[in-house]
């Protein structure tokens, strides 16, 4: 299932929104009273408590404003992903690659849902191109170890949980599964 930027569902959805905006100008860019960036950030609040599915219909009305919120898809993406509706949340991904073919965040939460899936290497194939590009993305560091570590690849699981700390030394469970590692050997 690889969506592409010629997506006729998303060309389509681009130009709904576009012919609604136009007809209503700036009062077309509300749903509920409410923005795209309003709808957003209350997607986030949502997913940091764990509200998934609240977090999913705010991410799903941030993106009937915006069919182009690339972070929407990504954390929308995130939040089926928790709720095991993984064929959704790599759909959510695809999508956000397809609008950003650089979007580290939909590389990285691809990769952990594909992870979800048990499909390591492919996990492992995004881990490596959100980290190309952005080398700085603790997050995906701790992803990757994981990724290793249920290959049996212990040694680069620890390089990857001693980097994640480097770059987020707040980061509790990366600092348990580094310690876990080291006692194994």
């Amino acid at each position: 299932m690889h969506l592409r930027t010629g997506n006729p569902d998303l060309q389509e959805r681009k130009e709904r929104a576009r012919q609604h905006l136009k007809t209503l100008g700036s009062a077309g860019a509300l749903l509920y009273g409410r923005s795209a960036n309003s709808w957003k950030k209350e997607g986030d609040r949502c997913l940091e408590g764990e509200r998934y599915e609240e977090a999913i219909r705010a991410y799903g009305r941030a993106l009937a404003l915006d069919p182009e919120m690339v972070d929407a898809y990504c954390y929308r993406g995130w939040a089926y992903k928790e709720l095991g509706q993984h064929e959704r949340a790599l759909r959510d991904c695809e999508q956000a690659l397809a609008l950003d073919p650089k979007s580290e965040l939909a590389y990285n939460n691809r990769g952990a849902t594909y992870a979800k899936l048990g499909q390591y290497e492919r996990a492992l194939r995004d881990y490596e191109r959100a980290l190309a590009l952005d080398p700085k993305m603790a997050v995906a560091y701790y992803n990757r170890g994981i990724a290793y570590e249920k290959l049996g690849q212990h040694e680069r699981a620890l390089r990857d949980y001693e980097q994640a700390l480097a770059l987020d030394p707040t980061d509790a469970e990366a600092y348990n599964n580094r310690e876990r590692l080291r006692g194994r050997w």
